[in-house]
């Protein structure tokens, strides 16, 4: 494929307005509409190598620390069950080969928040991939996942809280694989990604946050991703 380069330009500000108009018309939702029984809560990454401190360390993640806590607390006290994924990798890690050396296993960096840690009952799934669902999958199914978990059942849940760092990778691939797992399955549930508990990181001229965030949750509404400001 053949990118046209004067065309792309020419018609790039329409097709950023219609994706601004797009994510600014989405609504709210209010955790008390969702069955605590049918609901689960997903943080991806927050984890000191992203929020706090490192060479993936970015502002806009730990900006995002209380929403992500916030949410987490009110879950929790409606006694929705919460999953935690952490980068937790070897020096042999091939994702190296594109990224800088981050969260090294058994360090601070690959240790959730203490924000989050200090909760009780959050379910702490490792994973050495971009994208936990095929890393470390708690719902079983018909993917190939590293380790076999039977503490959530994945029949029973109708509302999947998709939350963390960052919007167009790490949170992009979970979302969309769910998705697509529930798609293939035919299960009767949604994936949820509240945009005020969503970030990704800024490097000039090379990532754009806006616009990465802007392209990323667009695409997810696209994909069938429930897509909210926030989950009050």
């Amino acid at each position: 494929m053949k990118i046209n380069k004067e065309n792309l330009m020419k018609n790039a500000n329409i097709q950023i307005e219609a994706m601004l108009e797009t994510l600014n018309s989405v609504g709210t939702i209010k955790l008390s509409d969702l069955n605590p029984e049918e609901t689960l809560l997903t943080i991806i990454d927050m984890n000191n190598g992203f929020a706090k401190a490192g060479n993936l360390y970015s502002p806009f993640v730990e900006a995002i620390i209380p929403c992500v806590e916030n949410l987490a607390k009110n879950c929790k006290d409606k006694g929705i069950k919460i999953i935690a994924y952490t980068d937790a990798h070897t020096n042999k890690s091939k994702e190296f080969e594109n990224y800088p050396i981050h969260c090294l296993e058994d360090t601070i960096e690959s240790e959730l928040i203490d924000e989050l840690k200090e909760m009780e009952d959050i379910i702490i799934l490792p994973k050495n991939s971009t994208n936990g669902f095929i890393s470390n999958n708690p719902f079983g199914g018909t993917i190939n996942c590293g380790t076999a978990f039977s503490f959530i059942d994945y029949t029973k849940i109708k509302n999947h809280i998709v939350t963390g760092c960052v919007t167009d990778i790490c949170v992009y691939q979970y979302a969309t694989s769910l998705k697509a797992f529930i798609n293939e399955n035919n299960l009767n549930a949604q994936v949820i990604v509240p945009v005020d508990c969503v970030d990704t990181f800024d490097i000039p001229e090379i990532h754009n946050r806006d616009f990465m965030n802007l392209v990323f949750l667009n695409s997810m509404i696209s994909n069938g991703i429930k897509v909210v400001k926030g989950i009050k």
